[in-house]
């Protein structure tokens, strides 16, 4: 699938540059959840590191 390149404007950290344009790619690989509650932590397949770059350099 193309993607269009309209979306890189969006795109803004160096992580970001790393992932996947196409979303259609590995879907059925991808984790979901029938409901989330706001505060409440869950285990989940994927571990991710987040950080100050992710949240526009907050601290």
């Amino acid at each position: 699938m193309q993607v269009p390149t309209r979306q890189d404007q969006y795109i803004e950290t160096t992580k970001q540059q790393s992932f996947e344009k196409d979303f259609h790619l590995d879907w059925e690989h991808y984790e979901t959840w029938e409901e989330a509650t706001v505060g409440e932590r869950a285990s989940a397949s994927h571990t991710f590191t987040v950080v100050a770059e992710d949240a526009g350099g907050c601290a």
